[in-house]
């Protein structure tokens, strides 16, 4: 049977249940299906608000967004900050709710963004939308190198974990990496190095081992082992007397993690080597860096053990996403108690002012911080937290689509739809449409979709795959900031099993197709239930 014919019936009507077929799912699920597709229809509702309203706020002559609003005789678009943190989610946010915008106005940024800011090699530097220059008359080499990390790790990374790497941005994230490389100065008794501070070290290890993983380059590996050795070797963290946990500063800690996960596989006697010290640097930062809730402070003395800043950090999941990584390859039990006792503290800050006055991107970060270890270890408090911090964090969205007119405006929708991919256990429908709505509920090992729309609608239904492997080529799983969780995947290969619970009518797909059929009534949940028995 053609995958035409097999999916023809789903085109049909679907029959009620009153016909006397048998529901294969309860009640309760296929309700929480349904409460879940009207809480992400929220998600995908405000990212398509925020790509219209930053691309109204656009350098119409370049196409780029300016990296704040706050000033309007300030526009400029910076790698560390436009680049890295807001443009990228309204690539990403188009993806799943506008494909005319992502493949041609997405596509004319990312041209504009290579031919006009490229300044030491391929590398970018701050441009100024007003004057159609370089804001520094000079290159800065130091800046340059940060802002190029900071684009590839809070930028170009999360959309290579969701989009793959057969994408023009996978490639600008590989050249930025490459020329990283080649302008890598700072000498140390492994070979040179990227920059001389934990910021961009960590910003580098990170994209890095990813990189590594996907292409098996050893150059990215050999790379950040000479970091890694820098600092587990030479200049531990835990032996320095400032370490800074939060954002800007921890990213050191989980990039030495993802190194050490990759390094077992390709750089074995590397790997074996640094075990003990980076596990004597995550211990001494658990010992000095965390309250008594099991959150990490902002920033420690660990050599002194003392607390330099006791604001709570919202970035502390970031941190604790390379010691669950060690939990999972090394079997530290530690470190995974670790994460359940900072999962459960979460109900003691549901209305905390993260970063100190109630940001939302404080809000953001902490929601990502829970979400991407929620995925391995489902404490209730943990989920309890996120819906409240969702909800909130929406709430700040102006009219226009804006949130608060900088660039941490990305930052929300990149959480946003984290957590809006959680309530659909990664499903996604296309064509998108506003009044349309999808959500999921586990039942068991399967998983129970809910469409429902408020007009007749007929398009098709998408399910996640196991993108760690079949985009990264990495061999287990981890958890690692701006890595959307995998929450229910199929194998591309099948087999997968689709029963639709309105008519009980059911089909086995051993090749499944890229999308599945589906016609909705005007108020009329629809409910699919999917099982799939292949390896993934």
């Amino acid at each position: 049977m053609s995958i035409r014919r097999a999916f023809a019936y789903l085109l049909l009507p679907a029959l009620c249940l009153a016909a006397g077929v048998a529901s294969a799912a309860s009640s309760a699920t296929r309700e929480r299906a349904r409460a879940n597709a009207l809480e992400a229809q929220k998600a995908f509702v405000a990212a398509d608000r925020f790509i219209r309203g930053w691309w109204d706020m656009r350098d119409t002559d370049t196409a780029l967004i300016p990296e704040n609003l706050r000033n309007e005789r300030v526009r400029r678009w910076t790698p560390e900050n436009a680049a890295a943190d807001n443009w990228p989610y309204m690539v990403l946010a188009a993806r799943f709710v506008n494909r005319p915008f992502y493949d041609n106005e997405c596509r004319r940024t990312l041209a504009d963004e290579q031919r006009l800011t490229n300044r030491l090699r391929r590398l970018p530097d701050d441009f100024d939308l007003l004057t159609n220059a370089f804001v520094e008359p000079q290159i800065n080499h130091a800046r340059v190198l940060f802002g190029a990390a900071e684009y590839c790790k809070d930028g170009l990374i999360p959309l290579a974990e969701i989009l793959g790497p057969e994408t023009p941005y996978f490639a600008r994230m590989r050249e930025l990496i490459d020329d990283l490389l080649a302008e890598s100065k700072v000498e140390t008794k492994y070979g040179p190095i990227t920059a001389a501070d934990h910021e961009v070290n960590g910003d580098m290890l990170q994209t890095l081992t990813r990189l590594w993983w996907a292409t098996r380059d050893a150059r990215y590996l050999d790379m950040a082992g000479r970091i890694a050795q820098q600092y587990l070797l030479d200049a531990p963290p835990a032996q320095s007397d400032r370490l800074r946990l939060r954002d800007h500063g921890g990213e050191i800690v989980n990039g030495l993690c993802e190194f050490y996960v990759a390094a077992k596989t390709g750089n074995p006697d590397l790997a074996a080597r640094l075990r003990a010290p980076l596990l004597a640097n995550l211990d001494r930062v658990l010992e000095v860096g965390r309250n008594d809730d099991g959150l990490f402070y902002n920033e420690i003395n660990p050599a002194a053990g003392e607390v330099r800043n006791k604001g709570v950090a919202d970035t502390w999941g970031y941190v604790m996403d390379g010691y669950y990584a060690l939990y999972l390859v090394e079997g530290v039990d530690r470190y995974r108690e670790a994460t359940r006792q900072a999962l459960a503290g979460l109900a003691k800050y549901r209305d905390y002012k993260w970063e100190g006055n109630d940001s939302m991107d404080g809000m953001a970060d902490v929601l990502e911080s829970a979400l991407t270890l929620l995925r391995w270890e489902p404490v209730d408090a943990g989920f309890e937290f996120c819906a409240h911090t969702y909800n909130k964090m929406l709430a700040t969205q102006k009219a226009s689509g804006i949130f608060e007119g900088w660039h941490g405006d990305g930052n929300a929708i990149r959480s946003a739809l984290m957590y809006a991919f959680h309530l659909t256990q990664g499903a996604w429908i296309e064509p998108w449409r506003e009044d349309v709505a999808v959500g999921a509920a586990p039942d068991g090992d399967a998983l129970v979709v809910c469409i429902t729309a408020q007009k007749d609608w007929s398009g098709r239904l998408f399910l996640d795959r196991p993108r760690h492997r079949d985009f990264l080529n990495m061999e287990q799983d981890y958890p690692r900031i701006n890595g959307f969780a995998e929450w229910f995947t199929i194998s591309m290969n099948g087999p997968v099993t689709i029963e639709i619970l309105n008519s009980g009518q059911k089909e086995v797909l051993k090749d499944p197709p890229q999308g599945i059929p589906v016609q909705v009534k005007a108020g009329r949940p629809e409910y699919y239930r999917i099982t799939t028995d292949a390896k993934k």
